[in-house]
């Protein structure tokens, strides 16, 4: 199985009360990712290898453990696929965080992906910040 990172130099996240919203800064899409796809983003941001996210959620949700693999491999791909997530070698131990069980129950991981503020997200000036700061000058 592969295990993946957070994309560095393309994608910012925040958890807004259990909603990771996430920003591709190339394409100008946003990502909306809820409920368990929450806990595996998280996850995956504290080094958790392929193995472990599916162990973790296999514990919380013993009757689903049929499912979780396949269901975890799939959400995984399609992170990949919008480059928000890239392939890595497991090198750092994973930090501990803290999941639960969902208010909800297991619900089906998914991207949801928004394309509406592209225009927006791409004429932000973020995108020509660099190390000494905005404005940039030419020399």
């Amino acid at each position: 199985m592969q295990n993946y990172q957070i994309e560095p130099n393309q994608v910012m996240h925040e958890n807004i009360d259990g909603e990771v919203i996430v920003i591709h800064v190339e394409t100008g899409n946003y990502h909306s990712l809820r409920f368990v796809a929450t806990d595996i983003w998280l996850m995956i941001d504290a080094n958790y290898t392929t193995e472990q996210i599916i162990q973790t959620l296999s514990n919380i949700y013993p009757e689903h453990t049929n499912t979780i693999p396949s269901d975890v491999v799939s959400f995984l791909e399609s992170l990949a696929t919008e480059d928000l997530i890239q392939t890595t070698n497991p090198t750092t131990t994973a930090s501990t965080i803290n999941t639960t069980k969902q208010t909800n129950g297991y619900v089906q991981p998914e991207v949801e992906t928004y394309t509406d503020l592209q225009g927006l997200l791409l004429v932000d000036p973020i995108h020509d910040v660099t190390e000494d700061g905005w404005p940039r000058t030419t020399d």
